[in-house]
């Protein structure tokens, strides 16, 4: 079976061009662990690239929301301390920073967000 070569100056292009483009994502984490999120790609460096992900409310599987739900009511006095608007901000984005080797090596997949999916 012949095996496509990529460069990795290719898959820095492909990602540069997607910049500001909302993709899914698939990361690898080993022993069968798979995250899936989607995001948008906000910045490109030389060496990595940073996405932005959409709410966690829309993405979490049973074991985070669980999860979540377990720390949330640890936590539920202290959260009432901070003001209203920063839980808000906290829960709704976070960034994650990927490598493009990890996309050369298949630990990260990344697929472009068609229109008529969001």
């Amino acid at each position: 079976m012949k095996r496509n070569i990529i460069a990795l100056e290719d898959i820095k292009k492909r990602i540069s061009d997607l910049k500001g483009d909302s993709v899914n994502m698939e990361i690898n984490k080993g022993r069968n662990k798979i995250d899936t999120f989607t995001a948008v790609i906000i910045k490109v460096y030389p060496s990595v690239f940073t996405v932005e992900t959409f709410p966690q409310s829309q993405q979490l599987n049973q074991k985070e929301s669980i999860r979540e739900k377990m720390h949330t009511s640890q936590s539920k006095q202290q959260n009432q301390r901070k003001k209203p608007h920063q839980n808000r901000l906290q829960s709704q984005m976070s960034s994650k920073t990927f490598s493009y080797f990890d996309v050369l090596c298949g630990d990260v997949k990344i697929t472009p967000v068609l229109e008529a999916e969001l």
